[in-house]
């Protein structure tokens, strides 16, 4: 099973997956997600 969160910031995200974890049922590999804004920078700054 596969579950996508969003939260307002990373540190939230961690905590909820730190406590989510102590459960010890449950792993997660987190991955960050880039808004439109933060990727039109990151390309602008990849081409130059």
């Amino acid at each position: 099973m596969k579950v996508l969160v969003e939260a307002p910031d990373d540190e939230t995200a961690t905590a909820t997956l730190l406590q989510v974890g102590r459960v010890g049922n449950v792993r997660s590999t987190p991955l960050r997600a880039f808004g439109r804004e933060e990727m039109d920078r990151i390309i602008a700054k990849a081409t130059g």
